[in-house]
């Protein structure tokens, strides 16, 4: 069964309307189930030289994901295989992707900023607790409900352990590269702390209205990361104050020890300076599961305001911004059993 010709077919249970989305963690559709609605994210087939032992570590991360609930994360329903291809029933959340409103809007204010950061914070730091790691935050991974709720999808689709149980989407390795943290870039040891990276070069992007390390070249702009600051945003961003563009620079860091250790940290940092409501603190991060070895406020802006503001920005979406129904949607279909 071909993955990327799945619309208007019968998949797993579910009847797929039309692709949603592409990304480095596979193709995304819009499904349904009698009159429930799903996001259907369907993975790339296995390469052949796929290690068992990578590909159990995908399938624990995939089912540690499949119970984790917070309102700051794309949920996942279900997982299974079917014909040959591994695929996840989601939430589908009405909304756009943080990467389609930078580029209609350019950058956003500090309090509407603020305001996605902490739901960033909180979706990924639920992760963390469960011992996940993200490892390919971007824009794209972040989609904003028409209330301007951030919800952050991947968690459970690490690219490391996509990679390693053989599932590959060539082309995107470029798409991501401008969030990647400098121990992706040199294959060192990653933890949640790299996730915390990540997070940092959007909430710069939030501000700024582009990334701090930008080039044509992917290779040049992974070695910014490795060697270069970012801009100071004070000096740059009307009501950006020197507080704040610290905060985003801990957070962009070259060693994970000099950033945050956790979101929680993060969480309480960003309320200090940029007046965003007290979040109550997502769990400490746990170890994450283990994998065959390692691979190498301006003045005067009210605190509220960051809510209603995203609120009346993100009400008129249109169906072709989305990508991920109901809070609670019936219940998906149990995996399939493949065809004879």
């Amino acid at each position: 069964m071909d993955f990327e010709q799945l619309a208007g077919k019968e998949f797993a249970g579910l009847k797929v309307e039309k692709l949603l989305g592409k990304s480095i963690a596979g193709l995304v559709y819009l499904a349904r189930k009698d009159n429930a609605v799903f996001a259907l994210r369907v993975l790339p087939p296995k390469l052949p030289s796929a290690m068992n032992e990578a590909a159990s570590a995908f399938n624990r991360g995939l089912e540690t994901a499949l119970g984790l609930k917070s309102e700051n994360m794309v949920r996942i329903h279900s997982t299974g295989e079917y014909r040959g291809l591994q695929y996840a029933v989601l939430e589908y959340v009405e909304g756009r992707s943080l990467h389609d409103v930078l580029l209609e809007k350019g950058r956003l204010s500090p309090g509407e900023a603020a305001a996605l950061m902490r739901g960033i914070l909180l979706g990924i730091g639920a992760g963390h607790g469960a011992g996940l790691v993200h490892g390919s935050l971007s824009p794209a991974s972040v989609f904003v409900t028409a209330k301007g709720l951030a919800k952050v999808s991947g968690l459970g689709f690490s690219k490391r352990l996509l990679s390693l149980a053989g599932v590959s989407m060539p082309g995107y390795e470029v798409e991501i590269a401008e969030y990647m943290s400098p121990e992706q870039i040199s294959e060192s040891d990653v933890d949640h702390r790299s996730d915390l990276y990540s997070s940092g070069i959007i909430f710069f992007e939030m501000l700024n209205g582009t990334p701090p390390f930008r080039s044509e070249s992917m290779m040049a702009v992974r070695m910014m990361h490795a060697t270069e600051e970012p801009p100071d945003l004070s000096e740059s961003i009307p009501g950006v104050t020197p507080g704040m563009a610290a905060f985003v620079r801990r957070l962009l860091a070259k060693e994970p020890a000099d950033r945050f250790q956790s979101a929680s940290e993060a969480l309480a940092a960003l309320a200090a300076e940029f007046g965003t409501a007290p979040a109550a603190a997502p769990p400490a991060p746990a170890k994450p599961a283990a994998a065959p070895g390692p691979a190498k406020k301006p003045a005067g802006e009210a605190a509220s305001s960051g809510g209603s503001i995203l609120a009346a920005m993100f009400s008129t979406s249109d169906e072709a911004d989305t990508f991920a129904v109901a809070e609670e949607p019936a219940a998906p279909p149990a995996p399939a059993k493949p065809a004879a």
